[in-house]
């Protein structure tokens, strides 16, 4: 067969010859697998992708390894760590900014003598915003150098009002928009930007009965905010809120979202609702202290003053708790514990990256180690092609859909374009690119070793 370019230059043409048709360890970024190969290799694993079965690779312990953490120090009072996928950037008091590679060892990159405290950071787009009090932003777009802003807002008496420094307390990224909410004097603020030009004018006052800011997610869909006292805000884009009364009160230091439930914890407290309105929850101080939760690897982990506790059912923990009115600390039918390797209680607690960091009440911090890589498969595998599911498909079903498809009344040359090669994937891939021979093994081999802990 032969394809047939007309009036077309020949300089970015690569012959055929780098077609491969097996992966091996050699394979290189200027090969590309043939359907056979790319059918072959996937058809050789298609035992442990039964349609219609849920794969999932967690552990109660969501991967961490809680019986030898990393014991380190910093005099740096932080606030808010995360990873940016290469290195971890914390904010804190003084207006300090410090960049680690590994979570021990820290660069300040920004500090201000006499600066205000630094509440939270966020990372999306490739840029960086931090936020704190008295209005002060920090943006950046490699994490190392700053520029700083005082973002303002309006407080009084229509016709009366005069700009005020708003105390910015959270800030989050998604759909591909920052948003940062705040707190002045029995108003809330909220601003909304694409983390490039933060601009008082852009400031809007979105409620004056929440009694404060205690966090701010992105659920995948909206942006939530709630006040810790029961009231919960909702956007889609940061402009234009929309606020909910729980039935009881409910506290939120801290919150997360997965699979249609948001989860909060409030001190003593473990709370779960699909509408942020109707709560089931743990009641009286029955889980010791919680300084810290977060979802990862399928697993929810909350870590107290002197224990960490997991679970992979959520829902099922907060109902046996309430059942029984009783925790364990040696763990329970939903949940495990583990006892921290400390002396000192815990202050507070972040998970970002591959770590969780733990800082303690002596300056000690613990760091805690991802030994499972951080990558769980959770799915199902259909059977049939599909113009709406978003779930894999069994390569039986691919081939079926193919098999006949091709035309033989015309033949091809032995070129193919190498502008469309790609030697690495992301959500940005299309479907006019192709992926090299080195790229499709690693992935393959990637996947293999984690399909063997099934």
């Amino acid at each position: 067969m032969t394809f047939i370019f007309s009036g077309r230059s020949t300089k970015k043409l690569e012959s055929a010859s780098n077609k491969v048709t097996s992966l091996s360890s050699s394979s290189t970024d200027t090969q590309y697998p043939s359907a056979k190969c790319v059918y072959d290799e996937l058809d050789a694993k298609q035992d442990v992708l039964t349609a219609g079965n849920s794969i999932s690779i967690t552990s109660g312990s969501g991967g961490f390894d809680y019986e030898n953490p990393t014991t380190t120090s910093t005099n740096i009072n932080f606030s808010k760590i995360i990873y940016d996928g290469s290195k971890y950037i914390g904010v804190g008091t003084l207006e300090t900014i410090a960049t680690s590679t590994d979570g021990s060892t820290w660069t300040t990159v920004n500090t201000v003598n006499n600066g205000k405290t630094l509440k939270d950071i966020a990372y999306g787009n490739n840029k960086y915003v931090a936020v704190g009090y008295n209005g002060v932003f920090y943006t950046s777009s490699d994490g190392t150098t700053w520029t700083k802003s005082i973002v303002q807002g309006k407080y009084g008496e229509e016709g009366e009002e005069e700009d005020v420094n708003v105390y910015w307390y959270c800030v989050a990224f998604g759909n591909n928009t920052f948003v940062a909410c705040g707190y002045y004097d029995g108003n809330t603020y909220a601003i909304a930007d694409n983390g490039s030009s933060w601009s008082s004018s852009n400031v809007s006052l979105i409620s004056s009965d929440f009694q404060g800011i205690s966090c701010l997610i992105y659920d995948g869909t909206q942006f939530v905010v709630a006040d810790g006292y029961g009231s919960f805000g909702t956007s889609s884009g940061g402009s234009t809120w929309s606020f909910y009364d729980s039935t009881s009160s409910i506290g939120c230091n801290y919150m997360v979202y997965n699979s249609g439930l948001y989860t909060t914890v409030d001190g003593y407290e473990v709370a779960v609702s699909s509408d942020l309105q109707n709560w089931d929850r743990t009641y009286g101080e029955l889980v010791p202290d919680i300084k810290g939760m977060f979802y990862t690897n399928g697993t929810y982990i909350m870590v107290c003053a002197e224990l960490i506790v997991t679970t992979t059912d959520i829902a099922g923990f907060v109902d046996e708790l309430y059942t029984d009115y009783s925790f364990n600390e040696s763990g329970g039918n939903t949940y495990d514990t583990y006892e921290m390797s400390t002396e000192n209680d815990a202050l507070w607690a972040t998970q970002c990256g591959s770590k969780i960091f733990v800082f303690c009440e002596n300056g000690e911090v613990l760091l805690y180690e991802n030994t499972q890589g951080g990558l769980i498969i959770s799915c199902v595998v259909d059977s049939s092609l599909s113009n709406s599911s978003t779930n894999p498909v069994q390569n039986s079903a691919v081939y079926q859909a193919l098999s006949g498809k091709a035309a033989s009344s015309h033949t091809h040359s032995q070129y193919q374009s190498t502008s469309n090669l790609v030697t690495s994937v992301s959500s940005n891939s299309t479907d006019s690119q192709y992926p090299s021979a080195k790229l499709f093994y690693d992935t393959v081999g990637n996947i293999e070793s984690l399909l063997s802990l099934v």
